[in-house]
């Protein structure tokens, strides 16, 4: 008896679906992160670390981030924590359209992915670092790959 035949899987479309579900669960970190600070103890320690950072450092912009943090309200650190689950709920949708190869995902990943490109240009224009050029890259590249697949996927349905 001979095996089924199988579909080979797009591997350039697991690697991006990893990657988005990857960045998800950084944002989950982030939220849960944001909302353990509204906690008094861990607010409490970690404005205890934050002293003891700004004691023990010299550099401007560490003791300028450290200030910042300890200023957060209460409001923003929840609103930092929505913001990072509702980021992840859509990183997670791309991922696993992407990951089941669903033509819906690759559209809502091309779709997600170019929508963001304008603000990563001007983030540019406001101050290029290498950082910023390399996520740009990134996601152009990831873009015109959904492209082409789609176009592929696309053409061949009208053959």
């Amino acid at each position: 008896m001979s095996e089924p035949h199988r579909r080979r899987h797009n591997k350039w479309l697991e690697a991006i679906a990893f990657f988005k579900c990857a960045k998800a669960a950084l944002m989950i970190l982030v939220g849960l992160g944001a909302l353990a600070l509204l906690n008094d103890d861990v607010r409490q320690t970690a404005q205890e670390w934050t002293h003891l950072l700004q004691m023990h450092t010299h550099h401007r912009a560490l003791r300028l981030t450290l200030e910042k943090l300890g200023a957060v309200q209460d409001r923003s650190l929840e609103t930092a924590g929505v913001i990072s689950f509702l980021y992840a709920a859509l990183l997670f949708t791309e991922g696993i359209g992407l990951w089941l190869e669903k033509r819906w995902g690759e559209y809502f990943t091309a779709t997600i992915t170019a929508s963001f490109i304008p603000f990563e240009v001007f983030e540019i224009v406001k101050h290029v670092t290498g950082m910023k050029l390399a996520v740009l890259a990134i996601n152009v590249a990831v873009l015109a790959y959904l492209v082409a697949v789609l176009r592929r996927g696309a053409s061949s349905k009208t053959s």
